[in-house]
């Protein structure tokens, strides 16, 4: 018994905590073992699936939270996001060239096209 980790002190914790459920539950005490282990063999396979019910059920509620977190950071890129817009078009004004809406969508269309923000500086800077 010793090989599967059941020594001394966890039989003898084992046997405590039947004979604690048998007696809250006005079991005999001779029936309680042969119950306990009847009731873990019915329910055995019962408590494997709930356990995968359970992991799934608190990925499920983990969601909301990683979602507001991914909001929170778009949120926070909204200022940095202006503040990009801003120097671009004083950048076309001190130039004494106006910025049409058509150079700003074509200027969003050419990062989206290269994968993002990102991705648009990296291959400036390689250039």
């Amino acid at each position: 018994m010793d090989a599967m980790g059941f020594g001394l002190h966890e039989l003898s914790f084992l046997s405590n905590t039947v004979n604690e459920i048998a007696s809250a539950n006005d079991i005999p005490s001779k029936k309680a073992a042969k119950k306990f282990l009847a009731d873990v063999e019915e329910q055995y396979d019962k408590k494997l699936g709930f356990e995968s019910k359970i992991d799934k059920l608190k990925t499920e509620l983990n969601k909301p939270d990683q979602q507001e977190l991914n909001l929170l950071g778009e949120i926070n890129a909204i200022p940095r996001l202006g503040i990009g817009v801003v120097k671009l078009l004083n950048l076309h004004h001190d130039d004494s060239k106006s910025t049409s809406i058509e150079e700003i969508e074509l200027l969003i269309d050419q990062v989206l096209k290269c994968g993002g923000i990102n991705a648009a500086l990296n291959k400036l800077s390689q250039s």
